[in-house]
C-alpha cells in the first residue's frame, strides 16, 4: 500500500509484536478504536516482524480488531511519510488531505492521552465526549 495515498482523520500506529512498549500500546489504541473509529479510525502497521503467525497471535490476545498491515521487511523505514525507525512505537496523525500533523515516538498510556493528542492536531471538535460528559 502507497501509504501517501492514506486519508483522514486516521491514526496510524507502526508497532511490532517484539516491542514491549507496543503491548502496552495496542490495547489503548483498540480503546480508541471502539470509542473514536467512526470519526478518527486507527490503522496499525506491524514493522520487521517476519513471523507473521506471532504478529497476529499478539493482536488476538490484546483484543485488537482495529486494520493492519504488514511490512516484515521494513520497507517503509524512512519512506515518506514515515521517518527512519530507530525504536517503536511510532504514532502519526493524518488530516482529511493526507497530510501528517503530527509524527512522535510516544507510547500511548491512556485513551484521555490520545483523544488530547488527536483534539491538538485535528481541526473541528476533537473526539472526546460531548461537552459535560468525562471519558469514564
Amino acid at each position: 500500500m502507497d501509504l501517501s495515498t492514506l486519508r483522514g482523520p486516521r491514526v496510524i500506529s507502526v508497532w511490532a509484536q517484539w516491542c514491549e512498549a507496543c503491548a502496552t500500546e495496542v490495547p489503548v489504541l483498540q480503546d480508541f478504536h471502539d470509542e473514536h473509529g467512526e470519526r478518527v479510525p486507527v490503522l496499525g502497521i506491524d514493522y520487521q516482524d517476519p513471523q507473521a503467525d506471532r504478529a497476529m497471535d499478539f493482536l488476538a490476545a490484546a483484543g485488537a480488531t482495529y486494520p493492519q498491515l504488514s511490512d516484515p521487511a521494513g520497507d517503509i523505514n524512512a519512506l515518506d511519510p514515515i521517518p527512519f525507525l530507530n525504536k517503536l512505537p511510532l504514532l502519526m496523525v493524518i488530516d482529511a488531505s493526507g497530510r501528517v500533523v503530527d509524527r512522535r515516538f510516544v507510547v500511548i498510556e491512556s485513551v484521555e492521552q490520545l483523544e488530547d493528542i488527536v483534539s491538538d492536531v485535528l481541526p473541528g471538535p476533537g473526539p472526546t465526549a460531548p461537552a459535560g460528559v468525562k471519558h469514564q
